[in-house]
């Protein structure tokens, strides 16, 4: 029977506003390990995912680049986020000190980070107008592990502000120079990256339309690719990795909810197939919405998406 408590065998001390952590937990539920990752700001973990078979696990989430002290264990570093206190695996700061996504690899047996990268806008502008807002944040919300493929790696999803360099990163072997951009002027896009097990970009999908668009759910298919599932709030235009979806010809009233829609993208990075979910329906005087929020795919080439509506919403 689980005990309501226990005691804290591992202490994490923060480096900041918030710091991100993983922790390993026995059958038992009591912590095998737990390690801290942060900076001087804002660092949060929104999605992890365990490659058994390699001996990894895959961590995503958002940091902030706000510049100062930084005390771990005693020691200092400038802004960013550091993984683990040698600096080691280290993210540096953007120049706008907004909120960047990262996505890293620890090791199964301890956490001790292996590398990490950033994903983060290249349009400055944009950035520094979303610096102190919540639902312009730029971040990683969700990772799954390439498994059972043979490739080895991971997707991560979340959004990023208009046009965005994915790949800036850092390893405990030296800096990673593999980058990967994409091309937008909207304000904010969804994306799914693929990331190597050496943490190589192999491919960034872009979701991108004439509103703000969000991937929140990702699954491997066991073959490379990734099924992918979101909300958007577009009305003329929604791109999912170039292939077009007609949100001009769903109703969508006069409310001003968003649409599901759900994604696969194979190993090679091309999508193959896109609908939209939960369009908005007129009735009962009104009209409703959904949003996709999680995705996981049956090993056969369907997929099961969850998520939620408003109102009235047609599938």
């Amino acid at each position: 029977r689980a005990s309501p408590t226990q005691s804290a065998a591992t202490e994490l001390r923060g480096a900041g506003l918030h710091d991100a952590f993983v922790a390993r937990l026995k059958p038992d539920g009591s912590v095998l390990w737990a390690a801290a990752y942060g900076g001087t700001g804002d660092d949060r973990a929104f999605g992890v995912a365990v490659d058994q078979a390699r001996g990894v696990v895959y961590v995503t989430g958002r940091f902030t680049g706000e510049p100062g002290p930084v005390m771990v264990g005693g020691g200092g570093v400038g802004g960013g986020i550091r993984f683990g206190s040698d600096g080691a695996v280290f993210l540096a700061p953007a120049t706008d000190a907004g909120d960047d996504v990262f996505m890293a690899q620890v090791r199964l047996s301890d956490g001790v980070a292996n590398w990490a990268v950033a994903a983060r806008s290249t349009d400055a502008w944009l950035a520094q107008q979303a610096v102190g807002g919540t639902e312009f944040r730029e971040e990683g919300v969700a990772v799954a592990a390439d498994t059972p493929s043979l490739l080895g790696g991971a997707f991560f999803v979340g959004k990023v502000l208009g046009s965005a360099r994915f790949g800036v990163g850092s390893s405990a072997s030296g800096s990673a120079s593999n980058t990967w951009d994409t091309s937008s002027g909207e304000l904010l896009e969804g994306y799914v990256c693929r990331v190597a097990h050496d943490g190589a970009v192999s491919w960034v999908v872009p979701v991108s339309g004439d509103d703000w668009d969000y991937v929140s759910g990702v699954a491997s298919d066991g073959a490379g690719g990734a099924y992918i599932t979101g909300q958007s709030k577009s009305k003329t235009r929604l791109s999912v990795g170039g292939t077009a979806l007609d949100v001009q010809g769903i109703a969508a009233g006069s409310s001003d909810q968003p649409v599901a829609f759900a994604a696969h993208v194979d190993a090679t990075g091309k999508v193959s197939a896109a609908t939209l979910l939960a369009t908005p329906v007129r009735a009962w005087g009104g009209a409703g919405g959904g949003a996709g929020k999680v995705i996981a795919g049956d090993g056969s080439g369907a997929a099961f998406v969850g998520g939620g509506f408003t109102g009235s919403a047609g599938f």
